[in-house]
């Protein structure tokens, strides 16, 4: 992915690497100067319920996935949910010549998603990262909105397939992005200090698990 002409002149560009192979021996994800330090992905596990009823039934589904990791003086707690509900209805039944004893049956499907990362660092500083299934933001312990997460794409080409990313803005000036696609791509605009790159590293980790 090109880098985001948001960012202006001068963006950093970061390969990460960490996010392809065998993640089941949750190897440290990196990019430039950052690192993990621990990262336990987690073990997707689900429940579901049927309640069964005359002429139609519902089955429910709820999946979820929790991942930590530390990381230069923070630590995230990472929660995805997954949940879906089912409703078969019987519409009508009858006798045919041509089908016999049949039942017609329609069906409609309700899913919602969420992720919540817990972010801490250990002089006391928490922040909190969202996401749907379009966007997402950061805010801190008392609610302001200190980052925000816009999707972003690059058309598929003769060298590479579409990519897809987030674009992360921060008091209405963009600061940085990320491309999730792969490996992934971690981008920082010359407008963040050293301090404030190593929080927006730590934001960018909480969403590569998410979508590892």
């Amino acid at each position: 992915m090109a880098v985001p002409s948001e960012l202006g002149t001068g963006a950093a560009s970061y390969p990460v690497s960490g996010r392809q192979g065998f993640l089941l021996f949750n190897p440290n994800i990196e990019f430039g100067p950052f690192s993990t330090d621990k990262v336990r992905r987690g073990i997707t596990i689900g429940s579901g319920e049927l309640e069964p009823g005359l002429t139609s039934s519902t089955t429910k589904r709820e999946d979820h996935t929790v991942s930590t990791f530390s990381m230069q003086g923070w630590r995230g707690m990472c929660e995805a949910r997954h949940a879906s509900e089912r409703t078969t209805e019987t519409t009508g039944v009858g006798v045919s010549s041509e089908r016999g004893l049949y039942a017609d049956k329609r069906e409609s499907m309700l899913e919602s998603s969420s992720y919540v990362c817990e972010l801490t660092e250990l002089r006391g500083k928490r922040l909190r990262l969202e996401l749907d299934g379009t966007s997402g933001w950061v805010v801190d312990s008392g609610g302001t909105t200190v980052y925000s997460l816009s999707p972003i794409r690059e058309e598929m080409t003769m060298k590479h397939p579409e990519l897809h990313g987030y674009l992360i803005d921060s008091r209405n000036s963009s600061v940085a992005a990320l491309q999730t696609s792969f490996d992934g791509v971690v981008y920082f605009s010359r407008r963040l200090d050293a301090e404030e790159r190593a929080e927006v590293a730590v934001v960018c980790v909480a969403v590569f698990l998410h979508r590892d």
